[in-house]
């Protein structure tokens, strides 16, 4: 039983390879294969730790999923002496690194894959008939549909469009109501606000530094999280002294960093501010106003603090950030130091 599950994760893998060859260049769909083929990777050496070696394996475990090319490699030939010949002429070709075609090659004996051009392979993602890709996937690969301008698609998206998935529900509305996706342009002709979609949220989100380590199917639950604002030059965003429980990413726009008549910074579309109110609900430290009209993304505390609970990816991505700010401080506090001892010897002298 452990090696007809091993034949088939192995085979699923295969298929998400044959994916990748047929829609080479769609990032985002890409990125979710890639995150969906690592799945799969994680399991093959489940299984081939019970079928073989478990210590030997377990070894080889954590560089192979998250290793340098060197400890990759290393971890390579672990499993080519530890692991018996029909197990490693199964499982090698999906762990190895290199283009997908080369692995395909060599598992072409075992599970045959065939290419069918990109249209036909999102249709076959979007359908989803074997129920073997996530919804990330499949919603990834609706908003590559409607990147390419693909109307024949239009049909495998419809069904969709009432989906109980949220997310496959509303990128399928998206797709089907708009001729095609902007990220960058937050109003449309008449001057009105756009709203953005979950995706398109999902490209801002990566562009953050606070989420950039954050694997996409993740931040796909953030941006469920995230509400639309519009702030008009002029006015205020939050004051000094407010009480703070939400952070705010700039989609497009300006806006002033102050105390007082004192500017501390401006910051620009894809900036974050206010991110210490998600772990700290303390009285907002410098008022923030829109220099220009500037559109926003609002991330409240109660919500995230949720999703932390079910996501530890996002309150790494959180922790991680915060220390690098701390540590830029540190320095700049020994920096200022540094410069007033100097001035402090050149007075004495």
């Amino acid at each position: 039983r452990l090696l007809r599950q091993l034949q088939a994760e192995v085979a699923l893998g295969a298929g998400t390879l044959a994916a990748l060859e047929d829609c080479a260049g769609a990032g985002l769909l890409a990125d979710a294969l890639q995150s969906d083929l690592a799945a799969t990777r994680e399991r093959v050496l489940s299984l081939l730790g019970l079928l073989s070696d478990a210590q030997a394996i377990a070894r080889a475990r954590a560089p192979l999923l998250r290793g340098s090319a060197e400890q990759r490699a290393y971890a390579l030939e672990v499993i080519e002496t530890q692991v018996d010949a029909e197990l490693r002429a199964l499982a090698l070709p999906l762990l190895g690194d290199g283009p997908p075609d080369k692995w395909l090659r060599q598992l072409a004996a075992a599970t045959p894959q065939r290419r069918i051009g990109m249209v036909a392979r999102l249709a076959e993602l979007i359908a989803n008939a074997d129920g073997q890709h996530p919804g990330w996937v499949r919603a990834c690969a609706i908003y590559s549909a409607a990147m390419i301008g693909a109307p024949e698609l239009a049909e495998a998206i419809r069904p969709l469009a009432a989906s109980a998935d949220p997310l496959l529900r509303e990128t399928a509305q998206w797709a089907l109501g708009q001729g095609s996706p902007h990220t960058t342009t937050p109003h449309n002709g008449s001057g009105a606000h756009a709203m953005l979609s979950r995706i398109e949220k999902v490209l801002i989100l990566k562009t953050v530094a606070i989420f950039a380590e954050t694997p996409d199917e993740v931040l796909a639950d953030v941006a469920g999280l995230l509400h639309e604002a519009e702030a008009p030059a002029g006015s205020t965003i939050f004051r000094k002294g407010d009480s703070g429980t939400s952070m705010f990413i700039i989609i497009e726009g300006e806006v002033r960093v102050h105390d007082g008549d004192h500017t501390l910074n401006h910051l620009h579309t894809r900036d974050v501010f206010g991110e210490m109110a998600l772990l700290d609900p303390e009285p907002r430290v410098a008022s923030v106003t829109a220099v220009a009209d500037t559109q926003l993304l609002r991330l409240d505390q109660e919500p995230f603090y949720e999703l932390m609970d079910e996501r530890n990816e996002v309150a790494r991505g959180v922790i991680r950030v915060l220390t690098r700010h701390l540590r830029a401080r540190v320095r700049d506090l020994g920096e200022a130091r540094a410069q007033l001892g100097e001035a402090a010897i050149t007075i004495r002298s």
